[in-house]
């Protein structure tokens, strides 16, 4: 994995040496450095958790290519008619968006309920009072 800093994004605020310091440091002018662009091995996690914390976000990270041996054992691209069934997703979708709009209307129903019976207290200078 290879690493650099966007320095016009750069904050100065210091969380990715406090991160990781093998692999960062804050420089003269108080900006972030990069110390070596190819990220040690056991330092990639760390890196990654220091581009995610990065006010600025200046931290840009890039995959190392990978090798002709791990390419050959890759998943072959799926074609359209192996991405299952878009119809029984839509339908799913549809019957959770009607779960929650059933359960909205149940709650206003109680809540009409209540204000029509005027069984709730409303509070008024520190009172309770019947409606």
């Amino acid at each position: 994995m290879r690493v650099w800093i966007d320095q016009d994004y750069c904050t100065g605020s210091g969380l990715c040496e406090l991160i990781e310091p093998r692999v960062f440091a804050i420089g003269d002018d108080g900006l972030a450095r990069v110390r070596a662009a190819e990220v040690p091995p056991g330092c990639e996690d760390e890196v990654r958790d220091a581009a995610e914390s990065c006010p600025g976000g200046c931290i840009r990270l890039e995959p190392r290519p990978l090798s002709r041996t791990y390419a050959s054992f890759l998943p072959a691209p799926r074609k359209p008619a192996d991405r299952g069934n878009a119809f029984s997703t839509r339908s799913a979708e549809k019957t959770i968006s009607r779960t929650i709009l059933q359960t909205i209307a149940d709650n206003l129903r109680y809540v009409q309920g209540r204000l029509n019976t005027g069984s709730h207290r409303i509070k008024h200078f520190g009172t309770a009072a019947r409606r």
